[in-house]
């Protein structure tokens, strides 16, 4: 590994505040680009400032700052409905929240009505569901919502292939008006802006104990699908598309890799030098104080064109494709127990990184071929007493970070005590 590259990828600095700064504990967090503008889309998960709905912030690469250019309408007050949180960590909680709109899902499409690339917007609420597009995300035209037999969709996830745009969703069945279930269904649609949407797989790939997909990404012109698998760990389907909209799907990962329910779901899937890596996770990790969930930190796997696969870092084990071991000598979360989620997985300047979420730590690691492994000391950012990531992304600003930080002291040195408030900071990593 080059040692200039890697000392470049270390340079992170902050980006002026304008814009956020009162933006506190974000509950939901995106970063895209759309017509050569870096935008940040963001909602707040404080139940106690109504104007913290939600937000769209466009980055100005003359001043980096960051200014608002939309704010969601705010929704009347249901205290008792319930929404599915869509963290990737917490697929399968349900928990009483903020009743204002929360951004889900955002995809640039093209679609048959569209006369020029769209911006797709997905929202949802504990009291409804809304699809939004945009040429210009300043107005938003809201979208003839999606109905498919007995559900009301709700989109978790956007992902367009192909001339299409594909979606996970949550579904709320019929007579059950207060409360959102995870859809595990990939849906399908070339003309979103009409509503139309086609069903492609089987409920759950025909497997019940497939509660959500929690992942998508394009490979080797496939569609490739990541699920939440409580029973038996996490499976990775993928299909090829038949025009018009025909679909085999072929299962290609099963039984969490072979960890099991060590290996619940996958928490992220990115290509990088021509194969699929898949990151573990654990849903219910946090909600756990018992050794087995907190010795359960996360893995990584490489899947070929071919379908075949290697463990990178994780656990050796016995497979009925033979013993795997991991290529890069290391154990699950890097040889250290105290990772919790792999919490991005994305390719910038020709490397591979992964973020690693520690209790109130976060960790950045590096890879130029996905074997050889280095950390990134984020110096300027590790020194909160509490750091989590919310997004990430490959930018031509740099790696872009969004952290939530503690700013404060610790009392005792303990994280559990931290004295201190909430707040945002976005940091992009530039060349010296």
């Amino acid at each position: 590994m080059s040692k200039d590259s890697l000392l470049a990828a270390q340079y992170f600095a902050s980006t002026e505040q304008k814009g956020y700064q009162q933006l506190t504990s974000s509950f939901s967090c995106f970063l895209f680009l759309f017509q050569n503008h870096l935008y940040l889309a963001i909602t707040s998960d404080s139940t106690q400032k109504a104007n913290h709905s939600g937000k769209l912030l466009r980055h100005d690469s003359l001043n980096d700052t960051w200014d608002e250019v939309y704010q969601l309408p705010l929704l009347n007050e249901d205290s008792s409905a319930y929404l599915t949180k869509a963290s990737k960590s917490n697929i399968s909680q349900n928990d009483l929240i903020h009743h204002n709109k929360i951004f889900s899902e955002i995809a640039i499409f093209k679609g048959k009505s569209d006369n020029a690339p769209m911006l797709y917007l997905s929202l949802i609420s504990s009291l409804e569901s809304q699809l939004l597009r945009t040429e210009t995300c300043e107005s938003f035209h809201v979208i003839p919502k999606a109905k498919v037999e007995q559900y009301r969709l709700s989109f978790r996830q956007l992902y367009p292939f192909q001339n299409k745009l594909y979606a996970s969703c949550l579904g709320r069945l019929t007579g059950e008006a207060e409360k959102w279930e995870d859809l595990p269904i990939v849906y399908v649609s070339d003309d979103p802006a009409l509503g139309l949407w086609q069903c492609t797989s089987l409920l759950g790939f025909g497997d019940s104990n497939n509660k959500a997909i929690s992942q998508m990404v394009a490979f080797n012109d496939c569609l490739y699908v990541g699920t939440v698998n409580l029973e038996q760990g996490f499976q990775v389907w993928k299909t090829q598309v038949i025009e018009p909209f025909s679909y085999s799907w072929k299962q290609v990962i099963s039984k969490g890799a072979y960890r099991y329910t060590m290996n619940e779901f996958v928490s992220s899937m990115v290509v990088f030098k021509g194969n699929l890596y898949v990151a573990s996770g654990r849903a219910l990790l946090a909600e756990n104080n018992t050794n087995e969930f907190n010795t359960a930190p996360p893995e990584l796997i490489r899947i070929y064109p071919d379908d075949s696969w290697d463990l990178i870092v994780g656990t050796p084990k016995f497979t009925p494709d033979g013993l795997k071991v991991p290529l890069s000598a290391m154990g699950p979360g890097f040889d250290d127990l105290e990772q919790s989620n792999f919490q991005c997985l994305l390719v910038h300047d020709n490397y591979l990184y992964v973020g690693v979420q520690k209790p109130g730590r976060f960790q950045m690691w590096l890879s130029e071929d996905g074997e050889i492994w280095e950390t990134i000391p984020l110096e300027g950012i590790t020194h909160y007493p509490q750091v989590e990531l919310c997004a990430a992304m490959s930018t031509p600003l740099g790696l872009t970070l969004v952290f939530d930080t503690i700013h404060g002291q610790t009392v005792d040195n303990s994280l559990s005590n931290t004295l201190g408030v909430n707040g945002l900071e976005i940091w992009i990593g530039k060349e010296h």
